[in-house]
């Protein structure tokens, strides 16, 4: 009798992670929901009705400001202010669509960073498809969340309130903490009561079903196992590399190439359960490596676990939703979060990398994060 392999091709694996979701959540990927997701014609404005890339965070406005210089037709320019006092909080830049010598992925570029009274600007780099004479463009919701995770990173910049330009948003805080606010905010993307308020179908103009959304949401709990072991392989291959000592051991391998692929294969069947293809070296294309988080890509699963616990208590501080007058705008779904979301603004955010991470998070929760609300997200039963 053969051996079956206990693990299976990468492209098996996608394969299979697209048929589950299908199957048991009857969403293809996010391209069922893309007629909902309308991309807003001007990004931001002022307390939009429906926009799928809006900040529900309340305690700031935002509006074009006067005289904004862009490096092209299509950047969009808003001044962010705080709703209360109307003081300026910075700039954000929002460049939206490909073009030839365009960075080709979404990030946020920290363009001035905050300084005592010197605003800060941020940018936000993406590229979501553009109207054409013949056809709306629409994003799917796997853009949204990229947006909502981009647009995580922009806020944590606008809102800083440091004194010294090394310590403002994301340049000052640990990269344990770095991805904390931008995965928070993805959070959004999954929350019913936002879906009903920040969609809207392209040509009705009506919200997404009811039981789309339901369908959507529990397609987050489709393959959240594996898809958590592919991040651990990925921080412990990350890991393993920037640990090996510079001059081997006496006995030990060879620090080489070929140790280093044959790591990554042995690594990747235990851990994710994933056969390498032959010919294919992934660790080429894993930029993380030397694009700031050589020996910190553990951070993402890190802050994962840290950011689904501060939305957990952000939620649990606001308290439920008046299920007889609930929130029909996204202004109004912000003002719901009140209290609630200006002391995560002034505590998680504001303060930049002028306190320690860990103390970041004690101060808000009142205690170190645990997993418990990323287990309840993914399904699992403790």
């Amino acid at each position: 009798m053969r051996r079956r392999s206990a693990s299976t091709s990468h492209w098996n694996t996608l394969f299979a992670l697209s048929l589950t979701c299908t199957l048991e959540c009857s969403v293809c990927g996010s391209r069922q929901c893309r007629r909902w997701f309308r991309r807003p014609t001007r990004p931001l404005r002022a307390s939009p009705r429906r926009s799928c890339v809006s900040f529900p965070v309340p305690g700031y406005t935002k509006r074009p400001p006067a005289g904004s210089g862009v490096w092209h037709e299509q950047v969009r320019a808003f001044r962010v202010s705080d709703a209360d006092t109307g003081a300026a909080n910075g700039y954000l830049f929002i460049d939206p669509h490909p073009r030839e010598g365009k960075y080709s992925h979404a990030c946020m570029c920290s363009l001035v960073q905050r300084c005592g009274e010197v605003l800060p600007s941020v940018c936000f780099i993406s590229n979501f498809t553009a109207d054409t004479p013949a056809r709306k463009a629409c994003l799917t919701h796997d853009e949204v969340t990229t947006a909502m995770h981009e647009l995580g990173h922009c806020l944590h910049d606008l809102l800083s309130k440091t004194e010294l330009p090394g310590l403002s948003g994301t340049s000052g805080v640990e990269t344990d903490f770095v991805e904390t606010p931008s995965q928070l905010m993805e959070n959004f993307a999954w929350q019913p009561e936002f879906l009903r308020v920040a969609t809207a179908h392209f040509e009705t103009g009506e919200p997404m079903p009811e039981a789309l959304i339901e369908r959507l949401v529990n397609s987050r709990k489709a393959n959240a196992g594996l898809n958590a072991v592919r991040q651990l392989f990925l921080g412990l291959i990350d890991m393993t590399m920037h640990t090996v000592p510079a001059v081997p051991a006496p006995g030990s391998p060879a620090v080489t190439a070929d140790w280093l692929r044959e790591r990554f294969v042995e690594l990747r069947e235990q851990i994710s359960f994933t056969a390498t293809t032959p010919g294919t070296c992934m660790l080429g294309s894993f930029d993380h490596l030397v694009g700031g988080y050589a020996a910190g890509y553990y951070s993402y699963m890190y802050a994962l676990v840290c950011s689904t616990c501060v939305y957990a208590t952000l939620l649990e501080r606001a308290g439920p939703m008046d299920s007889n007058n609930p929130p029909s705008t996204v202004a109004e779904f912000a003002a719901h979060l009140g209290k609630a979301g200006r002391e995560m603004r002034d505590k998680l955010l504001r303060v930049g990398g002028s306190i320690d991470g860990d103390d970041i998070a004690m101060g808000y929760l009142g205690c170190m994060p645990t997993p418990d609300a990323l287990l309840r997200i993914w399904g699992v039963e403790q």
